[in-house]
């Protein structure tokens, strides 16, 4: 009788995990049309919902899909994540469960365009920053610093809460930062992003406000997006010949002839 009980419980135990195995594979069954032909503009939503899901197999299926890993078996048209293997591959099921192996041409790889393997990337970041290894968030973080794009800021922000070792919590923060200046649209989060930065003044401080306070001269009928720092004067800010190149750069006036073709011309 208590051995009967005890395996209840186990059963019971596991049964959440093997339910959540499934979420992984039913989000792939559910947008299979979107996984084997996935646009940018689309697939934003799938992926997400494959990192949301909670399923530990998430990770290992984007990170095959972004490699080209993500293989249909012509014979029965199933998805599998492929490892390579001397001269055949390795099958996995979206579940995690081994599936034998197969030569090369009896599968056909997924291959997204680098667009979608972009989105992929971003939202592995969100594995990688919440990973149990404190080393492999370090890495993500370091990653992510030398190489920041709008689609890190996110997951970025979203791993800052559960951050438990305080070093990492404050790089998290401090690159959090830096993003926002950059790629955060609303000038109040920006500004936020500023203040927060205090009055640190170092070198990747400056190298992340310095954007802000640079200027670009342009020629335009109206008032330009943006900040305008101040209108210039022809004869007080710039020549004559600085103000035309302006309105030539700005599609403004004709270019100037060159030596060569004003011969030509008198010609």
């Amino acid at each position: 009788m208590r051995l009967t009980a005890l395996l209840v419980a186990a059963l019971c135990w596991l049964a959440p995990d093997l339910a959540n195995a499934q979420d992984a594979a039913a989000i792939i069954a559910e947008n299979r049309d979107q996984i084997e032909k996935p646009s940018r503009q689309t697939i934003g939503p799938v992926i997400a919902a494959l990192a949301a899901s909670g399923d530990a197999m998430a990770d290992d299926i984007l990170t095959a899909w972004a490699e080209k890993r993500l293989v249909v078996r012509k014979s029965d048209d199933a998805l599998f994540l492929a490892t390579p293997d001397g001269d055949g591959f390795l099958l996995t099921g979206l579940d995690g469960t081994p599936a034998g192996t197969a030569a090369k041409s009896d599968l056909t790889e997924l291959k997204p365009n680098a667009g979608v393997r972009g989105v992929i990337a971003a939202a592995l970041v969100q594995f990688t920053l919440s990973d149990p290894s404190p080393a492999r968030r370090r890495a993500a973080l370091d990653s992510i610093a030398r190489d920041p794009t709008p689609e890190t800021l996110e997951p970025l922000r979203a791993s800052i809460a559960s951050e438990t070792d305080p070093e990492l919590k404050a790089l998290k923060e401090r690159l959090e930062r830096f993003l926002t200046l950059s790629f955060d649209p609303d000038s109040a989060a920006r500004v936020a992003a500023i203040s927060a930065l205090g009055s640190d003044t170092s070198l990747d401080v400056r190298a992340a406000l310095n954007p802000l306070v640079a200027t670009t001269r342009v020629a335009a009928l109206s008032k330009p997006d943006g900040n305008v720092a101040r209108v210039l004067g022809v004869g007080r800010d710039l020549t004559e010949v600085e103000a035309y190149d302006l309105l030539v750069v700005a599609g403004l006036a004709p270019a100037r002839l060159t030596l060569e073709e004003q011969r030509a011309a008198l010609v």
